[in-house]
């Protein structure tokens, strides 16, 4: 019968113990880091939803003739969905997009002034999340 020899026989139970010990304490170091990189992918892709809305929106009033009158309200404001669309206030509501049309201060009569805002409506740990453009547009004779 052959002796196998001490350092045939496997891992001690010390051994074991200590490699799963420094396996925790490096996943327990590493988790904060991931609670992290998931918060930040949510709220990028919140504001980039914000973005989003507040761009069409823009493209909206400047396409539709802002300065018609009849074509656009000089001031409103709607509940959004996380993809942009309108819903019923308090129903599946993430973002409120306002946006305003007034003529610019300085010239009213050939220029506007174009504002969209949309914000994050409720609070869920992140930092508040609000875009805004604003446009001047020249006012085109009829």
């Amino acid at each position: 019968m052959r002796r196998l020899r001490q350092s045939n026989l496997g891992f001690s139970l010390a051994e074991v113990v200590v490699a799963a010990g420094l396996l925790a304490s490096a996943l327990a170091a590493l988790a904060p880091l991931l609670a992290l990189s998931i918060q930040s992918d949510l709220s990028s892709r919140l504001r980039t939803s914000a973005m989003v809305a507040a761009q069409q929106k823009l493209e909206e009033l400047i396409s539709a003739g802002a300065d018609a009158g009849a074509a656009a309200p000089a001031a409103a404001d709607d509940v959004l969905d996380l993809t942009g669309r309108i819903v019923a206030d308090g129903v599946d509501g993430v973002f409120t997009r306002r946006w305003r049309v007034e003529p610019l201060p300085a010239d009213p009569a050939s220029a506007l002034v174009i504002r969209v805002e949309v914000a994050l409506r409720a609070r869920i740990g992140l930092a508040p999340v609000t875009v805004r453009l604003t446009v001047i547009r020249r006012r085109y004779a009829p």
